[in-house]
């Protein structure tokens, strides 16, 4: 009785009496999860950034700073972004009516996708990126300021300053001395992303110059206020 026992104890197929899952199995089955995983992050990021550069998009219709009226490119600003979230919310939004003012900078469409790109790339630290994905749109605008306004940008950020900010922004061609000053600066990189506590981190931008081949660094540091909103701290060449 007892050798019977031992037969019936046995899986059907499986001399060994183990259960009918491989670990190869298992480790396929962990793989297959890991690829799915990753594409889905893929696709995830491939929106990302097509609702980004459709942001940037409606707001350099509406964006282009005029060298005297700073009030004015924020308006600007906010209206482009306005009307981009609502499309992106499936809402109509009003056709453009006013033509860019003369004498004014926007990125062109290269230059726009070229900061969409660096701004999604790979590198952000777990810890960050909840905090990235709140503050995406404010930080947009200041790439927008900082790589297309040469006249007074630190005037223009500090629309986003925190009530403790430290704001020595230089603009961002200072030390060009063959870049045009009439053509927005590429938007290179954006890296260096690092928490500096639970509600602030930093990072840095590389603008370049696609005319002479210069460039230069601004670091930017953002933190949320009480009211939810993320403002900069810090924006300086250091």
């Amino acid at each position: 009785m007892g050798h019977g026992r031992g037969r019936a104890g046995r899986v059907p197929g499986n001399p060994q009496g183990t259960q009918p899952r491989s670990q190869r199995q298992r480790d396929a089955g962990a793989d297959q999860r890991r690829l799915d995983e990753r594409a889905r992050h893929a696709v995830m990021d491939q929106m990302e950034a097509r609702s980004m550069k459709a942001i940037l998009i409606a707001a350099t219709l509406m964006v282009a700073a005029p060298a005297a009226n700073a009030q004015n490119f924020l308006e600007r600003i906010n209206n482009g972004l306005e009307k981009a979230n609502k499309t992106l919310a499936g809402q109509s939004a009003p056709a453009r009516t006013a033509a860019p003012m003369p004498g004014t900078m926007q990125p062109s469409e290269r230059q726009m996708q070229q900061m969409v790109n660096a701004l999604v790339a790979p590198g952000k630290p777990d810890e960050v990126r909840p905090m990235y994905e709140a503050s995406r749109d404010t930080i947009l605008e200041i790439l927008l300021i900082s790589s297309c306004n040469f006249s007074n940008p630190e005037s223009l950020l500090r629309r986003f300053s925190a009530p403790d900010a430290s704001l020595s922004f230089v603009a961002a061609n200072v030390g060009m001395r063959y870049h045009p000053a009439s053509e927005c600066l590429d938007v290179e990189r954006v890296d260096g992303w690092k928490m500096k506590a639970k509600n602030a981190f930093r990072f840095r931008v590389l603008f370049a110059s696609e005319q002479s081949g210069e460039s230069s660094q601004r670091h930017y540091e953002l933190v949320k206020q009480p009211d939810g909103a993320w403002l900069l701290r810090h924006a300086a060449p250091w």
